[in-house]
C-alpha cells in the first residue's frame, strides 16, 4: 500500500497540530496505511485514553479490478458500460451509491453511540434504544473521522441533504453539527466549516517579488495568500464570521459556541479531515 510523500508527512503534523488540545470522544480512521499515517501524530497529540478505531467503511471508492489504473481508462470503460458516472460500478469494485451506503451505515452508529436514537436522512428509524445504549453527555460530543474525499462527500451529502463536492483537499478540516432537540428527534445537521486548510499555510510557496525587491499585486486566491488556493485547486470553503473578511475561527471557538447555543439540546460536533491522497506530493 502506497504511503504518504515528505509533503503528506508535513501536512499531517499541521493538521494534528490544528486539532491539539480538542478533546475527543473517539477517533474513527480508514484502514488504509496512508490514512492510518496521516492519523498517527493526531493520536499521538490527543488527550490520554482517546480510543481509536479503524473502519473499514470510511474507505474511499473501490475500483475492484481496475484499481491503480488512470482516471482516463476507468472512465473509458465506464463509457463503454453505458452507466452514469454514478451508477457504473467496476468488476470487484464499488459504485458512489455503494459509498453513499457505507456513509450512511456509520453515520447511524455515530448517532446511536454519541446521540440517543439514530435516525438518518434517506435511513430507517430503528426501534427505540434500550437502557443500556449510551447517550449523549458533555463529554460525548466530538467524534474525529479521519478519511478520504470521495467517503466524506457521500457523507456530508447524505447529512446536509444536497450534494457537497468531492474535492476535499489534502488535510483539509470540515466541521458537521449535529443537533437534536431531545433524545428521540430527528437529527439536524449543519455543516459549519468546509474543506478549510488555513492550518497548512506553512507550506505554501511565498509571493514571488519581481527583479529590485518589489512586491506584486498579491492574488487572494492565489498560493501567496494565507490560506489561499492555487487557482486550479478547487475549495468549498465557508466562513461564519459576521464580518467577512475577519480571520477563520479556531476549532475550540467552534465547539464553544456550539455548546452555549440552545443549551437544553442533545447534539454532538463532528470534526472530518481528509487524508493525504496515494502519491499526492
Amino acid at each position: 500500500a502506497s504511503g504518504l510523500t515528505p509533503r503528506g508527512v508535513k501536512q499531517a503534523v499541521l493538521v494534528a497540530k490544528r486539532l491539539q488540545g480538542i478533546h475527543f470522544s473517539a477517533i474513527y480512521i480508514s484502514d488504509l496505511s496512508r490514512t492510518k499515517q496521516t492519523a498517527d501524530p493526531i493520536i499521538r497529540r490527543a488527550n490520554a485514553g482517546t480510543p481509536a478505531f479503524t473502519d473499514s467503511r470510511l474507505r474511499e471508492k473501490g475500483a475492484g479490478h481496475l484499481e491503480g489504473l488512470p482516471i482516463d481508462h476507468i472512465e473509458k470503460h465506464r463509457k463503454q458500460s453505458g452507466q452514469s458516472f454514478r451508477a457504473f460500478r467496476p468488476p470487484g469494485g464499488e459504485n458512489w451509491e455503494d459509498v453513499a451506503a457505507r456513509s450512511r451505515s456509520f453515520m447511524r452508529e455515530m448517532l446511536d453511540k454519541y446521540t440517543g436514537q439514530a435516525k438518518t436522512p434517506m435511513g430507517r428509524t430503528p426501534p427505540p434504544m434500550t437502557n443500556g445504549a449510551s447517550t449523549s453527555t458533555a463529554s460525548q460530543r466530538r467524534i474525529l473521522m479521519v478519511s478520504h474525499g470521495g467517503f466524506i462527500s457521500e457523507f456530508l451529502s447524505s447529512a446536509v441533504g444536497h450534494h457537497v463536492a468531492n474535492n476535499a483537499r489534502n488535510c483539509s478540516v470540515s466541521v458537521l453539527a449535529i443537533f437534536r432537540r431531545h433524545p428521540h428527534a430527528l437529527p439536524e445537521f449543519r455543516l459549519r466549516v468546509a474543506n478549510d486548510t488555513h492550518h497548512l499555510a506553512a507550506l505554501l510557496e511565498p509571493p514571488k517579488l519581481p527583479a529590485g525587491g518589489v512586491k506584486t499585486e498579491k492574488n487572494p486566491a492565489g498560493e501567496g495568500s494565507p490560506g489561499g488556493v492555487g487557482q486550479d485547486e478547487a475549495t468549498t470553503e465557508i466562513n461564519y464570521s459576521e464580518e467577512p473578511d475577519a480571520a477563520p475561527s479556531t476549532m475550540n471557538n467552534i465547539m464553544d459556541r456550539e455548546e452555549s447555543t440552545d443549551g437544553a439540546d442533545v447534539k454532538v460536533a463532528e470534526l472530518i479531515i481528509t487524508t493525504p491522497r496515494k502519491g499526492s506530493d
